[in-house]
């Protein structure tokens, strides 16, 4: 994916783009620092994992994708050795973009942890906050959620936050515009603009999904 692929979102567009080279050799030399995670957060189908997915080619490097729910186990002292096998592994292949999905999995009885899962998810996060702090120079961390009311203050503080909301009738008409030609039809050809206005409400994904049942329908 490339940010050409995804219909609105400037803002957080041109923050990528603004950071893309801080890995180079150039911007250590420079004095650079490694930029701040990001934390993604909004509804579901607004854009949040095309626009991690699309991280890897605006900068230039590998993409590891952890879905945070697979960390956890049942095992005493497992789930702190995903975490670090999974840390080892992004270091090893630094510089890199870690993609952490569904994030708010992670953070799914903190509150209660010591009394129902004898602490391990204040471990596991412990780990992770450290981790990112001492030793992630190399690493990208880009968090997606849809909630960010169970993320603790510490990871947020140390994230930049970016909410992602539904498209506005311009950033519609974008992504109409997107699915359209994605699929060999050229969108001058249809009333883009009365598309835009009838789907007002709809998240990107749910507009291309009307988008392929239109087709399929077509089509049959």
């Amino acid at each position: 994916l490339t940010l050409d692929d995804i219909g609105g979102l400037e803002n957080y567009k041109q923050h990528l783009v603004s950071i893309r080279n801080s890995f180079s050799r150039a911007a250590k030399e420079y004095g650079l620092p490694s930029p701040r995670p990001v934390l993604l957060c909004g509804q579901a189908g607004t854009g949040k994992s095309m626009s991690a997915m699309a991280t890897g080619n605006v900068f230039k490097l590998p993409l590891i994708r952890l879905e945070a729910g697979r960390l956890f186990a049942s095992h005493v002292g497992e789930s702190e050795a995903n975490w670090r096998s999974a840390f080892a592994t992004a270091k090893a292949i630094a510089p890199a973009i870690v993609w952490i999905d569904e994030a708010e999995a992670l953070f799914v009885g903190l509150q209660s942890s010591g009394q129902t899962d004898g602490g391990t998810s204040a471990r596991v996060i412990k780990a992770i906050l450290q981790d990112m702090q001492m030793n992630g120079e190399g690493l990208f961390f880009v968090f997606t959620a849809n909630d960010i009311d169970m993320f603790p203050d510490p990871l947020i503080d140390r994230c930049d936050v970016w909410s992602f909301e539904l498209p506005s009738e311009a950033e519609r008409e974008s992504i109409w515009q997107i699915h359209i030609a994605k699929r060999n039809r050229k969108p001058d050809a249809y009333d883009i603009s009365a598309f835009a206005k009838s789907t007002d409400g709809f998240s990107g994904r749910q507009i291309e999904q009307v988008w392929i049942k239109a087709m399929t329908s077509a089509f049959n």
